[in-house]
């Protein structure tokens, strides 16, 4: 009627990861789906996709920038200029017409034109490329770098997604353990009720100590009610983490013979965690930004090539097709000393970062260490508990075989089943904790293994 000992231990060892804990079924594979279908993770990975995509953006700078323009322009009046053209050849004219007696040369008129253009279209296909251009090149590099600051973002919350589904797939299971544990003591209830009726048919036994085993039976059913509603909620909870219809099933598999000395070395293991690499890529986009607001001085040459069409009444022919090309230098002289003062800003910055880098290093490396004390307490918590079960076990046999032979009183038999209930609570608890502490290990060595595949 008890919870083997066995099956305790068993359950210490019962879901454990790669990197970590040992690998099992349908853990693995629930954890897998919330790292696929987990509505935040999919807001984190579009993050990274448009990290990525302003990376291509800034890689496109470099590409010569080729674009079409056209434009027409009509007028009269406003400002002219007279060309005397009548008065500068027709004399010449009319001595010509005299000496050959025709009248081949007409005389001409003195013109008027005015500056503004009269139906008049200008097209054409302008390349421009930067042949130096330290702006573009230290944008790419930035962009390069911000980059990775969404993966290192996405991997933190998958991360911090696999423990809360461990933590929840664990204390899942935990409600179920207690589910079983106030049955088992539901059934020894129900036992002693038939018990005592029999005695009392008999007239050996009293009716309160039916009253009383009825009393207890309606605190064990309250309690029952309450451990499947805590069930409930915790399947809800896991299935809302993997992004799952929030009453479906939960799969379980039983204990399996895991070597606990496999452990050992397991949590030793550290990796690099991905908030420090976050703080170094912050820090190298700053050192980087440095380095383009102290190249304000650096020339920037760019070059351009104009092959079009322009001139009047729409005509199209060798005259109107033209090229034009050119090369444009620009350096800043002053600026206020602008530029030297943002330089000082980006070094304060990178001051800062350092300093909080070293900050966050002590802290992540004070909760490694915490969640690694925390298993081994834990760890002697259970092994307690599970001393305490096997005690309070062989206790309720004997007051049990005493009470059937009348040698202990009912109130006996109802605190040795108590006993045996809360040593089993607690010895589940405990389980649960020892579960939680590896998970936490797990966490703070950050040794899961993300599979980038699903980002």
């Amino acid at each position: 009627m008890s919870i083997p000992l066995t099956r305790s231990i068993a359950c210490i060892l019962l879901f454990l990861c790669p990197g970590l804990l040992l690998a099992q079924e349908p853990l693995d594979n629930y954890i897998e789906q919330g790292l696929k279908n987990n509505t935040v993770v999919r807001q984190k990975n579009i993050a990274l996709q448009t990290a990525l995509a302003a990376l291509k953006e800034a890689k496109g700078y470099f590409l010569p920038d080729v674009s079409f323009s056209t434009s027409y322009q009509s007028g009269e009046g406003g400002r002219y200029f007279n060309f005397p053209v009548g008065d500068l050849v027709n004399p010449v004219y009319a001595t010509l017409n005299q000496l050959t007696g025709s009248g081949n040369f007409p005389q001409l008129e003195n013109i008027r034109s005015y500056l503004n253009p009269n139906n008049y279209y200008d097209a054409h296909v302008r390349t421009s490329v930067p042949i130096v251009n330290t702006d573009v090149y230290y944008n790419y590099r930035i962009k390069q770098q911000q980059a990775a600051l969404p993966e290192h973002e996405l991997a933190i919350y998958k991360r911090e997604l696999v423990a809360g589904i461990r933590n929840a797939y664990y204390n899942y299971l935990m409600m179920l353990e207690n589910i079983a544990i106030y049955e088992n003591a539901l059934a020894l209830v129900n036992q002693n009720l038939k018990v005592n009726e029999s005695l009392y048919r008999n007239g050996k036994g009293l009716q309160a100590n039916i009253k009383r085993a009825e009393s207890e039976i309606a605190g064990l059913n309250a309690q029952l009610l309450q451990a499947k509603n805590e069930l409930d909620n915790a399947r809800r909870y896991f299935n809302f983490l993997i992004n799952q219809n929030l009453n479906a099933p939960v799969e379980t598999v039983p204990g399996n013979n895991a070597d606990p000395e496999k452990y050992a070395a397991l949590i030793n293991i550290k990796n690099t965690r991905e908030e420090l690499q976050q703080l170094d890529q912050a820090l190298e986009i700053n050192k980087t930004a440095l380095k383009m607001d102290r190249s304000f001085w650096i020339p920037k040459i760019s070059a351009f090539l104009d092959l079009g069409s322009q001139g009047i009444d729409w005509e199209y022919n060798g005259y109107s097709r033209y090229y034009f090309a050119g090369i444009q230098m620009d350096i800043k002289l002053f600026k206020g000393q602008a530029n030297t003062h943002k330089a000082q800003q980006r070094k304060l910055d990178i001051q800062k970062l350092e300093l909080d880098k070293e900050n966050i290093t002590r802290q992540l490396d004070m909760a490694s260490q915490n969640a690694l004390s925390n298993y081994y307490s834990s760890k002697a918590q259970l092994e307690a508990a599970s001393a305490n079960i096997k005690a309070s076990e062989s206790y309720f046999r004997v007051i049990e075989s005493g009470y059937r032979q009348g040698a202990n009183t009912l109130i006996e038999y109802i605190d040795a089943r108590n006993q045996l209930t809360q040593s089993q609570l607690s010895g589940n608890i405990a389980r649960y904790r020892v579960l939680a502490a590896l998970t936490d290990i797990e966490r703070q060595n950050a040794t899961y293994k993300i599979n980038q595949t699903n980002q």
